[in-house]
């Protein structure tokens, strides 16, 4: 786990295999959700809405990849 110019990123690999799983989330986010006493989702979720649309999670195997991200289509197409 790492921070870089605004992102939190995390890194988790299959020591035994191809399989990985690359985090990254913007630094916003993860203030609002650590800000208080309790994690907060719902300051995490609004911070996230105000960053807008980008690609945050990527797991990768060996012939498969699946992608999570946000934008701004309301539902799927």
């Amino acid at each position: 786990m790492w921070k870089e110019e605004g992102w939190v990123y995390v890194e988790v690999r299959d020591e035994k295999g191809p399989e990985k799983v690359n985090v990254k989330i913007p630094q916003a986010v993860v203030d609002a959700l650590l800000a208080g006493d309790e994690i907060d989702l719902e300051a995490a979720v609004r911070a996230l809405v105000e960053h807008g649309e980008g690609d945050f999670v990527t797991v990768s195997e060996r012939d498969d990849s699946v992608r999570v991200w946000v934008d701004d289509v309301p539902e799927a197409e």
